[in-house]
C-alpha cells in the first residue's frame, strides 16, 4: 500500500489472464488524438486490485499493486510512438520488479465528413511476465479506435484484438477485447463519464458469459492547464470471471515543442 501511495501522489487492460488476457497494467480506453510534431508526454498508471479479487485469473489473495509507466513521442502530427514500462510484486518478496514492456505505435487518420467517427489506429506487441513464468510471452495487439465529440458529450470505442506470439498460448486464435468510454464535460476543465472494458473470448467462440471479464469504471477526467491530466476510476467486474473491484489513476504529464 505504501508503494501503490508513494506511486500515485508522485506519477498519479495482455498479461493476467491463461490466454492473451485483458491489460491489468493500462487500464484506458484510447483516445485518437495523437502527439503533435516534436511533442512527448509521460504516463504514470497505477492499477490496485485488492485482496478479495476472485474468479479463474492468476492472482494471489493478498491483491496486486502494479505501477507502470509510459514515455511517448510525436514523430509528426499524425504518428507517434509510445513505449510502456510495467512492474508487479515480485511473488517471492513482494518488492517491485519488471514483468514486461510495450512498444506502441500509433496513427491517426484524416477526417472525413462522410463517417461519423474521427478514427485512429493503435499495434502494440509485448513482453510480458505471469506470476511463476522464467520467459517472457509475447503477444501483439491490434486496436482500432473510433471517437466521436458531441456539444458535451465524448464517446469512444477501442474494438481490440489480441494474439498471443510466444508462451503456453501461442498459436490460438485472436482474443476479443474491446473497450469503450462515454464522458460528459462537466467544466471547462472536468470529465464525468464511465469506461467498460472486457474480454469475451476467441474472435471465433466466446467464453460463457460467467468466464468472461466485464468491467465497469465510474471515471473522473481532471485537465490541467499546465499541460497535465489525471484520470481516476473504480471498476467493478459484472460476472464471476471478473475482478471484484479494480481502482485506477493515470496522471499524464505533456511536454510541449
Amino acid at each position: 500500500m505504501r508503494w501503490m501511495q508513494a506511486g500515485a501522489v508522485c506519477a498519479m487492460l495482455v498479461c493476467a489472464t491463461p490466454a492473451v488476457g485483458q491489460n491489468l497494467f493500462e487500464v484506458q480506453v484510447f483516445p485518437d488524438e495523437t502527439l503533435a510534431r516534436g511533442e512527448a508526454e509521460v504516463e504514470f498508471h497505477n492499477v490496485l486490485i485488492p485482496a478479495e479479487t476472485t474468479g479463474n485469473r492468476l492472482l494471489s489473495s493478498a491483491g496486486h499493486d502494479h505501477l507502470s509507466v509510459e514515455m511517448s513521442y510525436g514523430w509528426t502530427d499524425a504518428f507517434e510512438t509510445g513505449v510502456f514500462l510495467e512492474t508487479a510484486p515480485d511473488p517471492d518478496d513482494g518488492h517491485p520488479s519488471i514483468s514486461g514492456w510495450h512498444v506502441r505505435p500509433k496513427v491517426r487518420f484524416a477526417a472525413s465528413s462522410r463517417f461519423p467517427f474521427h478514427v485512429s489506429a493503435s499495434v502494440e506487441y509485448a513482453f510480458f511476465k505471469n506470476p511463476g513464468d522464467r520467459e517472457f510471452r509475447q503477444a501483439l495487439s491490434i486496436t482500432p479506435i473510433f471517437e466521436r465529440h458531441g456539444h458535451s458529450w465524448d464517446t469512444s470505442l477501442n474494438p481490440g484484438v489480441s494474439v498471443s506470439l510466444k508462451g503456453p498460448a501461442a498459436g490460438t486464435l485472436p482474443v476479443f477485447e474491446p473497450s469503450a468510454k462515454v464522458a460528459t464535460r462537466a467544466g471547462q476543465r472536468l470529465s464525468v463519464g464511465v469506461e467498460y472494458y472486457a474480454e469475451t473470448g476467441t474472435i471465433r467462440h466466446f467464453e460463457p458469459l460467467s468466464a468472461q471479464h466485464h468491467l465497469v469504471f465510474p471515471a473522473l477526467d481532471v485537465h490541467g492547464n499546465s499541460g497535465w491530466d489525471l484520470n481516476v476510476g473504480v471498476g467493478r467486474g459484472l460476472t464471476g470471471g471478473s475482478e471484484h473491484w479494480v481502482l485506477k489513476t493515470i496522471l499524464a504529464l505533456r511536454v510541449s515543442r
